[in-house]
């Protein structure tokens, strides 16, 4: 059975299944991909799978902050790995906003310095 990838859709639209659309769509999402990023005025590399990127990617548009900012600040309210503290802050980025109330309730959009 194919896998299947969430269509792209508006940030707050409805999430629906569909064929990949494209190349890039249709790529092993267990895959990893390493970029160059500034944390803590440090330069560092992070690993993650495309979809951690893209999740990232539309969190630092709707809270209107850069990507090295939000990593940032997940570093600084974190131990451990990296790559771990940001898929646990994605996860509990879209938790938070998966209910009909979410965004209101999570302040989204209020994006708050660390």
């Amino acid at each position: 059975m194919p896998t299947r990838a969430l269509e792209s859709r508006p940030l707050d639209g409805p999430v629906e299944a569909s064929a990949p659309r494209s190349k890039r769509d249709a790529v092993d999402h267990g895959a990893q991909e390493l970029r160059n990023i500034r944390v803590q005025e440090r330069r560092t590399s992070l690993r993650l799978e495309s979809p951690m990127w893209d999740a990232l990617e539309e969190v630092c548009l709707r809270e209107g902050v850069g990507m090295d900012r939000l990593i940032s600040c997940i570093r600084a309210t974190s131990e451990g790995n990296l790559a771990s503290a940001v898929r646990t802050f994605l996860v509990t980025y879209y938790r938070a906003a998966a209910t009909e109330q979410g965004h209101k309730a999570a302040g989204h959009g209020l994006f708050r310095d660390c």
